[in-house]
């Protein structure tokens, strides 16, 4: 009997041949798809807290699940969710893991904050013989909560210094600074409607002073400066950039390299991306005459500070104010080239790793004749990086008086791919505007503008429509007439929610409100001298008022179309009294006569 031979080559080839095609036959022959399903969000549902949340669901075949992919619509401009780049006019896959043993799927890459309307979720499960079947769902998200009120705010030394500075994405949390009992310096919080205020931590060895200015899009880590022991503190001056992961931990984060040995840092982060891996600021160095400058930087956290350069002719001095939601571009202000007068002009500029440091263009011009000692500072961009905004300033050369100008108009500014567009002012007799922040998508610009006689109000821009007061847009529902909204200082990332400081008998407060997508009464036109008004309808609210008085709180109930407004003010309660003023049913106040509480009076309506 003949012993068994091993395989040779030959034979190992066939028999591998005979398994691929056998494969192949068994490919050919499974035409069944797979099943999918959309479980989360629930599909037809209207979603809430400006997310689609986790996106998950069911995925099932005869022989075997071999990938699940799926894509985010937007269906009032038909573009898709790309993650980390945003929002696509091409179809873009987004990833989904594939748990075998519990026919489930769930999405893992990034999802959007989500601005009102309706959105579809596709999903297609592919088997290995390429066979596939989508599966849709819409949603919807709702316009804004009807109200929005948040709680109180301790200022003992008389409520003289507040500072309101930036918004998670959602609007839910917002950080900033207020005096607190025994300092003369201010002290860094986080605020949520849930949560309430949260004191920062101070870095160790310093002062008891910090300011935080950005928070990442989840509100979950924060950056801005603080007094620390390598620092001294001078009118604000000499503190270390810092970098908050949660109120009770914060790390400092040094200076630029060159700072001289035995100098104090100075240094600061005013803005922070989406994930809060990149920061933008300043960092300070001693200038060969002995003066100290400035030096816009990014800052990662792997590799730390990075100088961002200056622009040509300028003295070497900057700062970086506002970064991309991917931390890609950086802008800000630089010293450049002087225009017809002084020795160098400020001059917004925007920054990437590509490109460098590259000066932002003027404004078209508004005086007649040449204009001079033009400026302009950058302060903010949009998450998706399309859209800057800051201020462009400009004088008249007419008024040149020894060397200085006398008339100056200052215009709020949106920088795109199409050039420098002005804003518009909530009154030409000033010619002051400022814009401090923008949404995600570049369409709705905040900022303060002079009303004159030293009064400024905040605004909100919108595309399409244009420039508005808010204290205007908010005054038709809610009782404005003892405060005044003076800055808007951060927008949420859909645009709707805006924060920023203003002044009442209590004096400065930190105010929130959740604005309506358009505007409940129209406000007069507001347009350039010269220019031809269009006639606009009038509109008279109907308001009936109820009042009691309850021992020093005076109560007024306000009735509009059916709804229910309760306003409460301290009346005859002493010096040190706060004026309060709580929008919506059901807000229920406590007052302390005596204290110096403030309460963040406003809310909103759609």
């Amino acid at each position: 009997m003949k012993a068994l031979r091993p395989l040779n080559r030959l034979s190992a080839v066939a028999a591998a041949l005979c398994l691929a095609t056998t494969s192949l036959a068994m490919a050919q022959l499974d035409t069944t798809p797979p099943s999918a399903a959309i479980t989360s969000p629930v599909p037809a549902s209207t979603l809430s807290g400006r997310t689609l949340g986790t996106i998950s669901g069911t995925a099932a075949d005869d022989i075997g699940v071999a990938s699940v992919e799926l894509k985010i619509a937007r269906v009032s401009d038909g573009k898709f969710w790309g993650g980390v780049a945003g929002w696509s006019a091409t179809a873009v896959v987004l990833p989904a893991s594939f748990d075998v043993g519990l026919g489930t799927w769930t999405a893992t890459g990034q999802t959007p904050w989500l601005v009102a309307g309706d959105y579809t979720i596709t999903v297609t499960a592919k088997d290995a013989a390429g066979n596939a079947t989508p599966a849709s769902a819409t949603v919807t998200m709702p316009l804004p909560a009807a109200a929005f009120i948040s709680g109180n705010l301790v200022i003992p030394n008389a409520a003289t210094q507040v500072q309101s500075s930036g918004l998670s994405w959602d609007g839910s949390k917002l950080v900033g600074a207020a005096l607190t009992t025994g300092s003369i310096y201010k002290r860094a919080f986080r605020w949520s409607e849930a949560g309430g205020f949260e004191t920062l931590a101070d870095l160790t060895g310093g002062t008891a002073y910090s300011e935080p200015y950005a928070m990442s899009a989840d509100g979950g880590m924060m950056v801005g400066f603080a007094s620390s022991t390598d620092s001294v503190l001078l009118d604000g001056a000499g503190v270390e950039a810092a970098r908050w992961t949660g109120p009770a931990t914060v790390a400092g984060i040094g200076d630029i390299s060159h700072v001289v040995t035995g100098d104090p840092f100075n240094s600061r982060l005013f803005a922070v991306s989406a994930n809060g891996a990149v920061a933008a600021g300043f960092g300070s160095y001693k200038h060969t005459d002995n003066t100290t400058r400035l030096m816009p930087v990014r800052w990662t956290a792997g590799g730390g500070f990075e100088e961002l350069g200056d622009l040509p002719g300028g003295g070497l001095s900057g700062d970086s104010r506002g970064v991309s939601g991917d931390g890609s571009i950086v802008v800000g202000y630089s010293n450049a080239a002087p225009d017809v007068i002084g020795t160098s002009r400020a001059q917004g500029f925007r920054w990437t790793q590509a490109t460098g440091i590259e000066g932002l263009p003027d404004a078209a011009k508004s005086f007649p004749g040449p204009a001079v000692d033009r400026k302009s500072v950058a302060y903010g961009i949009s998450a998706d990086g399309s859209t800057i905004v800051g201020y462009f300033s400009e004088g008249r050369e007419s008024t040149i008086v020894s060397g200085n100008v006398v008339e100056r108009r200052t215009h709020a500014v949106r920088w795109t791919a199409a050039g420098a567009e002005k804003l518009g002012q909530l009154t030409y007799s000033t010619y002051y505007s400022i814009a401090r922040a923008v949404s995600g998508d570049g369409k709705v610009v905040v900022g303060m503008a002079s009303l004159g006689s030293g009064v400024y109000d905040a605004f909100i821009w919108r595309e399409g429509m244009g420039i508005f007061s808010i204290k205007g847009l908010l005054a038709p529902r809610f009782d404005m007439s003892k405060i005044e909204l003076t800055d808007a200082t951060a927008v949420s990332a859909d645009g709707y929610t805006v924060t920023g400081k203003g002044n009442g008998p209590f004096g400065e407060f930190i105010w929130v409100a959740t604005l309506p997508p358009v505007p409940l009464l129209p406000p007069d036109p507001v347009v350039p001298p010269g220019e031809m008004l269009t006639a606009t309808a009038t509109f008279t609210p109907k308001i009936t008022f109820a009042e009691t008085y309850v021992e020093s709180v005076k109560t007024t109930t306000e009735s509009f179309d059916g709804e229910t407004s309760t306003f409460r003010e301290v009346v005859g309660a002493g010096t040190n009294s706060a004026t309060l003023v709580a929008c919506m049913a059901g807000i229920n106040l406590t007052t302390s006569d005596g204290s110096t509480e403030v309460l963040v009076v406003i809310g909103s309506f759609i």
